[in-house]
């Protein structure tokens, strides 16, 4: 009877053992998926916050440029025109 009774406890014990070495695998592999899908998302919302900002600077160059290129190019005809206005 004896043997009986620790033949079970063993069991339960050994059963115990594996179900929470069973749920710790589980949590470890259930927060290292969290952290990598976090990881994932936090590059790409950089990446995407990158390249906005990039385009935005690039826009911003070419309207200077322009502007620039337009403000010159009024001012070389306003001068020559005054310039011919006055010889003649």
């Amino acid at each position: 009877m004896e043997e009986v009774v620790v033949i079970v406890v063993v069991e339960v014990v050994v059963v115990v053992v594996v179900v929470v070495v069973v749920v710790v695998v589980v949590v470890v592999v259930v927060v290292v998926v969290v952290v990598v899908v976090v990881v994932v998302v936090v590059v790409v919302v950089v990446v995407v916050v990158v390249v906005v900002v990039v385009v935005v600077v690039v826009v911003v160059v070419v309207v200077v440029v322009v502007v620039v290129v337009v403000v010159v190019v009024v001012v070389v005809v306003v001068v020559v025109v005054v310039v011919v206005v006055m010889v003649l």
